[in-house]
């Protein structure tokens, strides 16, 4: 009953934060629109894990105000916590887009070797449904980088395509 309740309390929290998470989003999204990249900076809450709109906003606001270097950082940490992002073609400068890329490609490979790793220490320990899903991700990771920035991804890509089969 301890648990059921516990269980409750935090779906209480949930839903008292989605709607605040939307307001934020739509309050960030309203002031870059009018350029006030200060300002929309200011308003975006701290989060313990970066939130993918809320984070391509505050890179957007950096980038508008000369700051590559913060806007970089907001990308890695972006695509560190959720690799498989990408932003809209369509909802982003050309100038972000580059800086994103450039940002993810870097990264990439780390993180693909990171999930290889774990893949195969499931493996080893004889979990099989999480060394597939691992070894998947791991070529999904792989196949997302373009060909030419693969480097010594190619070996790494051959060892989880047999693993995952």
């Amino acid at each position: 009953m301890k648990n059921h309740a516990c269980v409750l309390a935090f779906a209480g929290i949930l839903a008292a934060a989605s709607p605040l998470a939307a307001q934020d989003l739509e309050r960030v999204r309203a002031l870059y629109v009018a350029a006030a990249y200060e300002e929309a900076l200011a308003a975006m809450p701290a989060a313990a894990a970066p939130a993918t709109e809320l984070e391509q906003y505050r890179a957007l606001c950096q980038l508008a105000l000369g700051r590559e270097a913060d806007a970089r950082a907001t990308l890695e940490r972006l695509v560190r916590a959720h690799p498989s992002y990408l932003p809209p073609a369509g909802e982003v400068s050309p100038r972000m887009l580059t800086l994103f890329t450039s940002v993810r490609t870097a990264l990439i490979p780390e993180i693909a070797k990171d999930t290889y790793v774990e893949a195969r220490a499931s493996y080893e320990k004889k979990d099989l449904d999480a060394a597939r899903t691992g070894f998947q991700r791991t070529l999904e990771l792989i196949d997302s980088v373009p060909e030419e920035s693969r480097g010594s991804l190619s070996d790494m890509r051959l060892l989880a395509a047999d693993f995952h089969e």
